[in-house]
């Protein structure tokens, strides 16, 4: 497979369901593969090969099904795309699906390859398990319709992206000197416009200052009128390859993308150009003409089979979906949902001119290769749609109803006045800013209002918590014996009509009250403290291999009346490096752990298996590791009046779960590099050059060969880099220059990186310790230099301390120190300095934070470290001004 044709393997790996039961062959898979690839006549001439036949191990198969397969792979001519067909009427019928591209099994990069691994765990634990019960066990059996609706953007091929043509006419940003790109947004709104060919003329016009990326001004101001026609005739789908646009294309494209940008007031930046959603509703109604009732929605509003409904009845009017999500970095991506194939599976644009694009289940929204302003691609958190995105081509379109609020409840209670007051966490996303109106509702056990209290307005600024204080004063409502549910209600119109709130993820809605001769006895929340729990490791679904993929599925029970939509995060690490409460694991994971992050959906009072997925795991053959879950919880406090406290992200609490598992090794089709280093002296060579060597890694290749040469091919190289260990944030201090030789498998070489540098930045960190890292550095952009363009696995990072050349001794210790003492397990870490010091970290020699204590600007004192193993450790002593000075200690007992 090309780089570009890599696009599917679509992380859509559903729960098992049982439907028939009997094997699939080659020919009945093709025939699904057929239906699915060539659905009418202008597909059908294209002839399918079967690419690949993943079989089952031996230990699965019978004397009477000695064949017995887990999926075919199909492949639709040389680029029309390929099929992935279960080989088990049992399982689902299509795993996974693209209408271009083609799959090559010699050419699946490792990251792939964990993803059909997860494939094979799965189905192989369904083999095992034959006796399993009938029915689906996804949310799509309560879709309302299973209609198949084709790609609407694909009926024209329309497969835009960032760069060129559709950015020939943004700005070049100052202090910039290349054109900026369009922007995700942008691309989206307009592929969607694309479709529909609306505008035919834009109106007004709009001036603003624009911001960087980084969210500073520039400096520039843009206006833009859009008092001008749209030259759609002249605006293809898509470009094929190698064949350029024309002038008239570019400029048609670019206007048109230049518009949009500028409408939604884009930070416009060459790299990754951003957007803000409330800029995009003024944006469409007030210039662009299309439907004025358009509204931003939020999925934490909605459980997961309204949520799907509501995107079905969009694509149902033949209207494109313009979806956002974030991932775990907080990256954010605007793209298109346009497709539904009946069967659970939507098709989404990405924006990344036809990469990608496929179909995909919406809690699964990852997709594996990536484009312009991706971030880390897996956009499954905090989702939002834009709701009635269509033309307004009679101009007749009204202000529709606002955007429902996100809502989080506490409450606090005063008996002696007999008052609950909610204390109502509000947020939303769609405006700027925004005026609503809001009251406390009471409702009995039959759902009836029986108390509506007085109107409170408030303004909400996008994106930011605004609390309301909602006073209910039941001594003097008169309400029966009983139980009684409060809640915040919403309205746009101070006498209009007045509505739920919407969910906040997991957070309470509202609370239940329990009565008793005018008296509040009991007052409860909707969600319990801890929703979901981690039951159980499925350790017989789960591996972890040395310097390569891994996956673990855990167990989850959802105990709340609600949906748990919410990301959990899995942390993989040295169990005998764990400290005993796993929040301070978390806190202080070692640098070489892995860690997977997904959104997690489980319906209200059930269990589900959830299954993560780690890539370049570094952890070596034999290593016994630890899993600890970080789940998000509620937290009752009560937040303040300026809206700190909560967040539209749960907070979370950190589990150890019971069990481990052990790291396996596995056969590579890359260069697996594993480096080692040491803490060390580095000798700086006094003179003109300024230069300082040191000090020496070894590196080992597990994999196939490295070739230096390749790599240079790529603007790849490998290099050394010392970093400030009083701030990781900051940019690399230097840069070694690259490696120069070639690894064979199984080779093993020693590195001594060459670091040239000004003489006075040496002189002034010739008293510090500094922290050094093996990386992997693309040339064509020295300021990104901590990105592995090649994982680099061990443990690359150490601490090296910076020498004259000329110095026969070392250079006389700090006047800070730090001694230890051990007894009865516990290591007690004695500290002074003559001035005051603000915090001590304790590191192993790989570099792993393993303590971390405050010392609150004290100059002197002692601070216990439990359960330490046996070793030599770094400890760094930070100063009030950062200063940072470091010494070793050894634990024995």
């Amino acid at each position: 497979m090309t780089k570009k044709l890599l696009f599917l393997l679509a992380f859509i790996i559903g729960s098992v369901s049982v439907l028939l039961a009997k094997p699939i062959t080659a020919e009945q898979a093709r025939i699904k593969a057929e239906r699915i690839l060539s659905p009418n006549a202008l597909r059908s001439d294209t002839p399918l090969t079967l690419a690949y036949v993943r079989s089952a191990p031996s230990s699965l198969r019978s004397s009477d099904a000695k064949s017995l397969v887990y999926y075919y792979i199909f492949n639709k001519g040389t680029h029309d795309g390929f099929a992935i067909i279960a080989g088990d009427d049992r399982l689902y019928e299509v795993l996974a699906y693209s209408m271009e591209g083609h799959f090559d099994e010699k050419a699946i990069p490792d990251h792939i390859k964990s993803w059909f691994s997860c494939y094979d765990k799965q189905i192989e634990e369904f083999y095992r398990t034959a006796n399993a019960s009938s029915g689906t066990q996804t949310y799509t059996s309560g879709l309302r319709s299973a209609d198949k609706i084709e790609p609407l953007l694909e009926r024209e091929k329309i497969r835009w992206g960032q760069t060129y043509p559709y950015n020939s006419e943004c700005p070049i940003v100052p202090r910039e000197t290349k054109q900026a790109v369009t922007g995700c947004v942008a691309t989206a709104l307009s592929q969607i416009m694309r479709f529909h060919k609306w505008p035919t003329r834009g109106m007004g016009e709009v001036t603003y200052q624009a911001k960087g990326i980084d969210g500073q001004y520039t400096g520039a101001y843009y206006k833009v009128t859009f008092d001008h026609d749209y030259d759609w005739a002249n605006m293809p789908g898509c470009f094929e390859e190698n064949v350029k646009p024309t002038e008239i294309e570019a400029k048609a494209i670019g206007t048109l993308l230049k518009d949009v940008g500028m409408a939604i007031k884009m930070s416009y930046s060459s790299y990754s150009s951003g957007a803000f959603n409330w800029d995009v509703l003024p944006a469409l109604r007030d210039n662009l003409r299309y439907n004025k009732e358009v509204r931003l929605v939020s999925r934490s509003g909605y459980i997961a089979q309204d949520w799907a409904n509501l995107i079905l009845d969009e694509l149902k009017k033949e209207c494109p979906v313009f979806y956002t999500g974030r991932g775990v970095d907080g990256s954010g991506h605007a793209f298109v949902c346009d497709g539904y194939n009946g069967e659970g599976f939507f098709h989404f644009n990405w924006g990344w001119d036809g990469l990608a694009n496929g179909f995909y289940r919406l809690e699964a929204l990852n997709p594996t290769v990536t484009g312009t302003g991706a971030g880390l691609g897996s956009y499954n958190m905090t989702q939002e749609i834009l709701v009635g995105l269509s033309p307004d081509r009679d101009g007749s379109s009204v202000d529709g109803k606002l955007t429902t609020p996100l809502a989080s409840v506490r409450y606090t209670h005063t008996k002696a006045s007999k008052r609950l007051t909610l204390k109502v966490s509000l947020y939303q996303g769609a405006y700027e800013s925004q005026g609503y109106y809001f009251k406390p509702a009471v409702y009995n056990g039959n759902g009836e209002a029986v108390y509506l209290g007085s109107r409170t307005f408030r303004k909400l600024s996008a994106m930011k918590n605004t609390v309301v204080s909602l006073d209910f004063d039941y001594g003097s409502a008169a309400l029966a014996d009983g139980r009684y549910r409060i809640m915040p209600l919403w309205s746009a119109q101070s006498n209009g009509t007045y509505e739920p709130c919407a969910y906040m993820n997991i957070e309470p809605l509202s609370i239940y009250v329990t009565v008793s001769n005018k008296e509040v006895t009991k007052i409860e929340y909707d969600v319990p403290e801890i929703p979901l729990t981690a039951e159980t490791f499925v350790s017989e679904k789960s591996s972890v291999k040395a310097y390569s993929d891994g996956t673990i599925t855990l167990k989850f029970k959802n105990s709340s009346e609600r949906e748990y939509y919410a990301p959990v995060t899995i942390f993989l690490g040295d169990a005998k490096q764990f400290p005993s409460d796993p929040n301070e694991a978390v806190k202080h994971l070692p640098l070489v752990n892995a860690q997977a992050t997904r959104v997690v959906v489980v319906p209200a009072n059930s269990e589900k298996e959830e299954t993560f997925n780690f890539a370049d795991c570094n952890f070596a053959k034999g290593e016994k590791l630890g899993i600890i879950a970080q789940i998000p919880r509620v937290y009752f406090q009560v937040p303040s009046e300026d809206g700190s406290g909560l967040g539209i992200l749960p907070k979370t609490k950190a589990y150890r779960i019971v069990g481990g598992i052990s790291v396996i090794g596995t056969e590579y089709t890359t260069p697996i590099l594993v480096s080692n280093v040491s803490s060390a002296k580095v000798k700086r060579m006094n003179g003109a050059c300024s230069k300082v060597y040191g000090p020496t890694f070894k590196i080992k290749n597990e994999g196939v060969l490295y070739d230096v040469q390749e790599d240079k091919k790529l603007n790849l190289t490998i290099r050394a880099a010392l970093l400030n260990p009083a701030n990781l944030s900051t940019p690399v201090l230097a840069i070694s220059h690259p490696l120069e030789q070639s690894i064979g498998k199984g080779e093993t070489i020693e590195f001594t990186p060459e670091f040239d540098g000004n003489k006075d930045f040496w002189i002034g960190y010739k008293r510090d310790n500094l922290l050094i890292r093996l990386i992997a550095v693309e040339e064509r952009d020295l300021r990104i230099f901590l990105t592995n363009k090649r994982k680099l696995f061990g443990p690359n990072l150490g601490f090296v301390e910076i020498y004259y050349d000329t110095d026969a001794t070392e250079i006389a210790s700090q006047s800070a120190y730090c001694h230890s003492y051990q007894a009865e397990g516990i290591t007690t870490l004695r500290y002074g300095s003559p001035t005051p010091l603000t915090s001590l970290d304790l590191f192993d020699l790989n570099g792993r934070i393993v303590r971390s204590f405050d010392l609150a600007s004290s100059c002197q004192g002692e601070v216990q470290a439990e359960q330490l193993p046996n070793g030599t450790y770094i400890v760094s002593l930070r100063d009030n001004i950062g200063k940072v000075v470091t010494t070793k200690i050894t634990v024995t007992r």
